[in-house]
């Protein structure tokens, strides 16, 4: 049988950028400095300072969710500058999403640029300065690297953390130290339902969570495929569990049944063995819960084994440019896959003339060489436009940071390349979770075609 090595073959394609696919993770290292943009670290460390700094001339104002500011300035903010952090894969089994991670730094870049930094509420224009973190995907790195920046760096906050168990690993780090982790580049839901408890009131998501997005699936299935069987293929970590615990959720009462789900572990070299596994049961509908590298493995093996299933692949991992066109050029089954989507496709031929896409490649590519038609290179745009107008409404302080993520319903956020038309969080009604609605779409002849309407959840 050909698919262990073609899997193999494409693992090198899709992780060219990471030349150790092994599982331990690499120590971290710290992004280039670029010479455009000076770093500081003067801030000193979290543990060594008092919690804010006092202004010569305090002044009184409210912000989102009435937050009233008395004059402070929290650690990570000066009088002219915001230093913010993130950690992410640049390298490793999961560095196709590296654009994500880099793309803060951009961000800065853009927005010091453009704007000189961004204006808050006191009326300051502050440059913003960036460390970026490469965690390989190992939570434990993650953990090392959240702490250097907290306790070394003295970061304000930070933003776009990547993944789930990343995420997951640094909590309590992130609660005891009192710095806001904003933006997390995960879906799982406990963003939205632990940040609105006030169990972890200092970790806030961004993208739709995976549970509902699981549970979204299962409904799409039901209406258009009854009685269907599936077998799933998920990452065996809180990323996993959250996708299928709501797709289980989606299917109850609706005559889909599950037959066989099979697990992963991230830093495994291939998942021949599963993917055979799931074939012989024959079912209908192939669910992947999969990261970018292992869903392409996937694709690639249905490719070569006797089975033809529906399938269905999860949002973090349905870029055309960096997961479907790979896999298909190496012979994997692509054709008909489906998919849910909260942001618009930079490769839609129909938005070349789209002037909000136009803005995002000609900023892009301005400012970085990340490739546009990357759907993590266009994550990291639409993430940027929101941290400007969500930086551009808070006082320097992390309470007002946290209370405005809180009420984003109060300061109307424009993102135009997202679906949802209304970019909100409402702490006092439940809502977490600042994006809600998805799109089903198709792959079809090298690019993704809308199917139904957009479907907005309430959470």
């Amino acid at each position: 049988m050909r698919v262990g090595a073609a899997v193999l073959a494409l693992s090198l394609l899709i992780t060219a950028c990471a030349s150790n696919e092994e599982q331990n993770a690499p120590e971290p290292i710290l992004l280039e400095d670029r010479e455009d943009e000076p770093r500081s670290t003067s801030t000193g460390g979290a543990q060594d300072e008092p919690k804010s700094i006092q202004t010569e001339n305090p002044t009184e104002g409210t912000g989102a969710g009435g937050y009233v500011w008395d004059g402070s300035m929290d650690t990570g903010i000066t009088a002219d500058s915001i230093l913010i952090g993130t950690s992410g894969p640049l390298s490793g089994p999961a560095s196709t999403f590296n654009p994500i991670g880099i793309g803060v730094g951009v961000c800065a870049d853009y927005l010091n640029g453009e704007f000189g930094g961004v204006t808050m509420l006191d009326g300051v224009t502050r440059h913003i300065e960036v460390e970026i973190l490469d965690d390989g995907y190992s939570p434990e790195i993650t953990a090392q690297n959240i702490r250097y920046l907290h306790e070394e760096v003295g970061v304000f906050a930070t933003v776009n953390v990547v993944g789930s168990p990343a995420n997951t690993a640094i909590l309590d780090i992130v609660e005891q130290n009192e710095v806001p982790n904003v933006l997390v580049a995960s879906g799982a839901s406990r963003w939205g339902r632990d940040f609105v408890s006030g169990e972890y009131a200092y970790t806030v998501g961004w993208q739709p969570s995976y549970h509902t997005e699981g549970k979204i699936y299962a409904a799409f299935i039901a209406a258009n495929f009854p009685g269907a069987t599936v077998a799933i293929l998920q990452q065996n970590d809180e990323f996993g569990d959250d996708y299928v615990y709501g797709f289980e959720l989606g299917v109850e009462g609706t005559g889909i049944e599950i037959v066989t789900v099979a697990t992963y572990n991230s830093g495994d070299p291939d998942v021949t063995q599963q993917m055979i596994s799931l074939a012989d049961t024959g079912a209908d509908v192939f669910f992947s819960v999969t990261t970018p590298k292992y869903a392409a493995q996937a694709m690639l093996a249905i490719g070569a084994l006797d089975w033809d299933p529906i399938q269905f692949l999860v949002s973090p991992s349905n870029s055309a440019s960096s997961v479907l066109v790979p896999a298909g050029d190496a012979g994997g089954a692509v054709e008909g896959i489906y998919s849910a989507k909260w942001q618009a496709d930079p490769t839609d031929p129909s938005l070349v003339d789209d002037p909000a896409m136009m803005e995002y490649r000609e900023m892009w590519n301005k400012y970085s060489n990340l490739n546009t038609d990357d759907a993590f290179s266009l994550f990291a745009w639409n993430s940027c436009l929101a941290q400007k107008q969500i930086f551009s409404n808070i006082y320097p302080t992390r309470d007002s940071l946290l209370s405005t993520m809180g009420n984003l319903d109060e300061i109307n956020i424009d993102v135009p390349l997202v679906y949802t038309t209304n970019i909100s969080t409402n702490i006092n009604f439940g809502d977490g979770w600042p994006l809600e609605a998805m799109q089903i779409e198709q792959y079809n002849g090298g690019k993704w075609e809308k199917v139904g309407v957009v479907i907005d959840v309430d959470q």
